[in-house]
């Protein structure tokens, strides 16, 4: 495995690791429990409506992560594809 390749692997991982917090967050499970009995205020609706936003952007950033982690998971195959290129061809083997 090219070193280069391991790294983006393991930032991929990370980025993983990261949107998944993000989603696990206590805030991300708010919204459930909002109602009239637990809070009493006429910005309600409004309040309500930024969490909502709020989270709708938490969501985004994680795909945003996932889909970084995606790439750098493609460009550490082609590393890996051209290291194994070069040793082929560093043997004298077929490409």
């Amino acid at each position: 495995m090219d070193p280069e390749a391991r790294q983006l692997r393991l930032r991929a991982a990370e980025l993983r690791r990261l949107a998944d917090a993000i989603e696990a967050l206590t805030v991300m499970r708010l919204d459930q429990h909002a109602g009239e009995s637990t809070v009493q205020s006429p910005r309600f609706d409004d309040l309500l409506d930024r969490l909502r936003r709020s989270q709708h952007d938490l969501y985004s950033r994680a795909d945003e992560l996932r889909s970084s982690a995606f790439h750098l998971e493609l460009r550490a195959d082609e590393l890996d594809a051209a290291a194994m290129r070069e040793a082929a061809l560093a043997a004298g083997g077929p490409v």
